[in-house]
Formats: structure tokens, sequence, C-alpha cells
């Protein structure tokens, strides 16, 4: 992904530089805190828990907006 030094360039031109150093300070700060229960595994657990999250408020939006992966879930009421 990032294997030439033209690669992180084209990353960073692409990435706001404070909303970055947020994402980088709460991330050290949560690894720090989940070294404590944790250890080395903390960054594979929080990565898991951030990919949970993150399907979590897609099923919402899914669930919100009355649909089930394109398909409506709203019910037939055409007379048969």
């Amino acid at each position: 992904m990032l294997g030439t030094k033209e690669d992180v360039m084209e990353l960073e031109n692409n990435i706001d530089e404070y909303i970055f150093f947020q994402f980088q300070s709460a991330y050290q700060e949560l690894l720090t805190e989940l070294k404590k229960v944790y250890g080395k595994d903390a960054h594979a657990i929080l990565m898991q828990y951030l990919e949970f999250r993150n399907a979590e408020a897609i099923e919402k939006i899914v669930k919100d907006r009355g649909f089930n992966y394109g398909l409506s879930t709203h019910k037939n009421t055409a007379r048969q």
C-alpha cells in the first residue's frame, strides 16, 4: 500500500493535517489505556473493535433507511 515515497506523499496530500493529528493523539491515548489490559495485542484488539463499530454503524444506517442491502424491507401491500 505505502511501498514508495510517492505513495506516502500521495496519501499526505489527501489528509487534513489537523484531523490526522487529532486521530494520532486519540489513537496513542487509546493504545496506552488498552496496553494495560491487552499488552502487545492492544493494537490488534483496537482495530478489531473499530471494524466492529464501523459494521454496526453501517447496519444502523441501512436499518434506519428501510433498506436491507439494496432490497426494501417495507411490507409488500400489493394484492395477490
